[in-house]
């Protein structure tokens, strides 16, 4: 239990990277197996390995605007027990992250295009809750699904585009590592 949490530490505070392999062990954390142990020492051996890798604002090719992406997957039905999907989501501004998250859903989503639907959702009420400049715009957060296009894209204010695996960048919050 000690391991897992300070896991969950640093996967919150530095090392969103390792948010696939916390997540997957967290289903574990109250009953761990030997297995589960072994597999925390993978990940604290991984930040071992990569400890000397940061995250710099050093000023290069900053925007005065501060330039600010939002990245949103989903995994479809990879819950083995419950069929629930994982949102995943990685905020940056000038390239560095600053926010991210990976939550199993809340209902069982029926295709892959759903799961991706709801995970944008999830991403937009995050944008739209924990930045001030959309703070004024927090009412409609319990319409859930549909803000996202009626409300951010509508409004001019979130584009949304298909990313190819390639280039997402949240693709990093759903693979082992």
């Amino acid at each position: 239990l000690m391991a897992h949490n300070s896991l969950m530490y640093l996967m919150l505070g530095t090392c969103p990277y390792i948010t696939y392999a916390v997540g997957t062990l967290s289903w574990f954390s109250t009953t761990p197996k030997q297995m589960h142990w072994e597999a925390a020492k993978c990940v604290f051996q991984y930040i071992q390995a990569t400890k000397d890798m940061e995250l710099r604002f050093d000023g290069i090719e900053v925007s005065m605007d501060m330039d600010f992406q939002g990245y949103s997957n989903a995994g479809w039905s990879q819950d083995p027990y419950n069929s629930c999907s994982t949102s995943r989501f990685l905020f940056l501004s000038n390239r560095g992250a600053i926010s991210w998250s990976s939550k199993q859903q809340s209902m069982v989503a029926l295709s892959t295009t759903e799961s991706e639907y709801i995970g944008l959702s999830l991403a937009g009420q995050h944008l739209a809750c924990h930045h001030p400049q959309f703070r004024v715009r927090t009412k409609h957060i319990q319409r859930k699904y549909h803000f996202i296009q009626d409300d951010l894209v509508g409004k001019g204010e979130a584009v949304i585009r298909y990313m190819p695996t390639d280039d997402m960048v949240a693709d990093i919050l759903t693979k082992p590592l």
